[in-house]
C-alpha cells in the first residue's frame, strides 16, 4: 500500500469536514493543519528513521544534520558508531552534570559520546573533538536517528509516514478544523473523536518502533558514575 500524496490527504480531509454543516476553510489553513499533524506524529512516534555517515574533521565538534530529501531536522539519535565502536548517546544536561564545565572544548584522540546539541537541533555534536588528522584517517562516523519531515507543499508530495499511518495527519487536521469552526458549526465533540483517532495511530506506531527499532536500546538509561 503506497502512502497518500498531499493532494489525496487534502481530498480526504475535505470529505471528512464537509459532513459537518458544509464547513469551508481556506486551503492554506487546511494544508498547515495537515503538516502540523504530520510533523507532530513523527515527533511523538519516532516512526521516521534515517542512517547516515558523517565526515569528521580535526578540531570540530559540531556537524550539520545530514541532508536528505524530506528530512527537516534530527528528532533523536538512537545509535552511533565510530570506527566500529558503538558510542553512548548522551544529552547536553548529562554532559553538564557528569563531565563538567568546559567539555565542549575538550580534544583528544578518540570520540567517546555523541549527542544532538540542545542549542541547535539541526546539528550533531561529538565529544571530545579529534585533535590530530592521523586519528581520523580511515575511520567512519555513522549515525542512526529518527527525524522530523519537511512540510509537504506540492500536491504531488508523498507523505513519508508508512501507510496506514498517513491517515493520522488527516485526523489531526479534522480535529483542528472542527475546533476552529464558529457558533453552530463548531463541533468540538467530533473534533475530540478525531483527535482520539490520531492518538490511536500514534500508539500503534510507537509499538511498532519500540519492537522493531529500539526495544533493547539503552539510549535513555544512564549508568551510575563510579
Amino acid at each position: 500500500m503506497a502512502s497518500l500524496t498531499f493532494l489525496q490527504m487534502q481530498t480526504r480531509l475535505n470529505d471528512r469536514i464537509s459532513g459537518y454543516g458544509n464547513l469551508t476553510f481556506p486551503d492554506a489553513r487546511k494544508k498547515y493543519y495537515l503538516n502540523d499533524g504530520y510533523v507532530e506524529f513523527a515527533r511523538i512516534s519516532h516512526i521516521l528513521w534515517k542512517q547516515s555517515t558523517i565526515t569528521i574533521a580535526v578540531d570540530d565538534a559540531l556537524y550539520a544534520f545530514p541532508t536528505a530529501t524530506g528530512g527537516a531536522s534530527v528528532n533523536k539519535i538512537w545509535r552511533a558508531t565510530w570506527d566500529g565502536k558503538v558510542l553512548p548517546v548522551k544529552s547536553t544536561a548529562w554532559m553538564d552534570k557528569y563531565i563538567g564545565t568546559g567539555w565542549r572544548d575538550t580534544k583528544t584522540a578518540d570520540i567517546q559520546y555523541v549527542l544532538t546539541d540542545s542549542e541547535d537541533r539541526s546539528q550533531i555534536r561529538i565529544y571530545p573533538m579529534i585533535d590530530l588528522i592521523g586519528d581520523i584517517t580511515g575511520k567512519t562516523f555513522y549515525v542512526e536517528y529518527s527525524y522530523l519531515p519537511s512540510d509537504m507543499s506540492s500536491d504531488s508530495d508523498t507523505c513519508a509516514l508508512p501507510a496506514p499511518y498517513d491517515h493520522a495527519p488527516i485526523e489531526y487536521a479534522v480535529s483542528m478544523c472542527l475546533e476552529d469552526a464558529v457558533q453552530s458549526k463548531q463541533n468540538p465533540m467530533m473534533g475530540d473523536r478525531a483527535l482520539q483517532n490520531f492518538w490511536r495511530y500514534v500508539g500503534a506506531a510507537r509499538t511498532e518502533v519500540h519492537l522493531g527499532k529500539f526495544g533493547d536500546s539503552t539510549a535513555h538509561v544512564t549508568p551510575p558514575v563510579r
